[in-house]
């Protein structure tokens, strides 16, 4: 991504701003009066995980009491500490995170451990209620979710970017990790199924049912998840394909970073029709869904395998929320959003 990009950090303290960023520089704008930890987008969306701002990867660290940031140039293997806020300005005994602050009383006195979730942009909604409910149970241990698109977890996992659990919306993404001996074989397996669905905006009077009406006058964009990254875009492709109008679509295909940018493209009337996952597509009201491609010819099975990965510094909390994850309290609430179930 080329000239500027501005973050913000949500703060309680005088440390609160807005940060942008210029090529490889970083800078404070303005002050924001907004409270509460975390990172949000110009808009005030909340941001968790790491920041994707192209062609950097922003990975929020503890530091000394104040926050850091490393910077990362995606695909590559050089990083760049940068500290993004003037630690003598910001309060000792407050740390960044992901997603949620650090009680740091507890994480002092050994009672809690950080475990960061890379996890693929449609269990967002899934995975953070189970993550309140995980952690209300007093299972001492803090999630941290880093959300976005498989092929770009993948990557940040094999640059050695810090995940204790990794949970794909693709089996290839897994592969790749095992193959290189980055997952632990005996915790990992598919835990999730999923199903690809055409969605349009919810006021649209456009007369769309399958693969074939997207060729027709009125559609102008489709949004679609990058094949290459976004195991969602890798569906499409087949489902197009086995249609016949893959090819004949790609003037009109407008290609994002993960299937949730699909969903906001659509919802915002940016484009007249969208592939996401049927999870994604219950979680919004401004949309509809008008095809499913669960029984269309060259369809692959959408599975989520999720698994270990081998670094972790946590292999207890990891096994455990991990098992977590197939037991029924998860279950219940992946169900709840959508998602089909299979036992890893």
């Amino acid at each position: 991504m080329n000239g500027s990009a501005t973050i913000r950090l949500i703060r309680t303290t005088s440390c609160t701003g807005f940060w942008s960023r210029t090529g490889s520089r970083i800078r404070r704008t303005r002050h924001s009066s907004e409270r509460g930890p975390g990172f949000a987008d110009d808009s005030g969306r909340r941001l968790t995980g790491s920041l994707d701002i192209e062609p950097y990867t922003f990975y929020v660290l503890k530091r000394m009491g104040g926050v850091a940031v490393r910077m990362k140039r995606v695909g590559q293997a050089i990083a760049a500490g940068v500290l993004l806020l003037g630690l003598a300005a910001c309060s000792a005994g407050q740390t960044g995170s992901l997603d949620r602050k650090p009680d740091s009383s507890r994480e002092a006195n050994g009672k809690a451990a950080e475990l960061t979730v890379s996890a693929a942009a449609s269990l967002k909604d899934a995975l953070e209620e189970i993550g309140r409910r995980y952690e209300s149970a007093d299972s001492g241990v803090k999630l941290l979710y880093n959300f976005g698109s498989s092929g770009t977890l993948q990557k940040q996992i094999e640059q050695g970017a810090p995940a204790d659990l990794f949970i794909s919306a693709g089996v290839p993404q897994m592969k790749a990790l095992l193959d290189k001996q980055l997952i632990d074989k005996e915790h990992s397996g598919v835990l999730l199924t999923n199903e690809l669905v055409l969605i349009v905006p919810g006021d649209s009077r456009a007369s769309i049912a399958g693969p074939e009406d997207l060729l027709k006058e009125p559609v102008k964009k489709i949004a679609v998840g990058e094949p290459k990254t976004v195991p969602a875009g890798s569906y499409t492709q087949e489902v197009l394909n086995g249609a016949g109008v893959w090819d004949k679509l790609q003037p009109k295909i407008v290609w994002t970073k993960d299937v949730r940018q699909v969903l906001a493209y659509v919802e915002s009337g940016n484009a007249d029709a969208g592939f996401v996952y049927k999870t994604d597509a219950l979680t919004s009201g401004k949309v509809k869904t008008v095809y499913t491609a669960k029984e269309a010819a060259g369809s692959a099975p959408i599975e989520y395998p999720a698994g270990i990965v081998l670094g972790t510094k946590q292999a207890e909390e990891a096994r455990k929320f991990y098992e977590y994850l197939s037991g029924p309290e998860a279950r219940d609430i992946f169900t709840k959003y959508g998602f089909g179930l299979k036992s890893p």
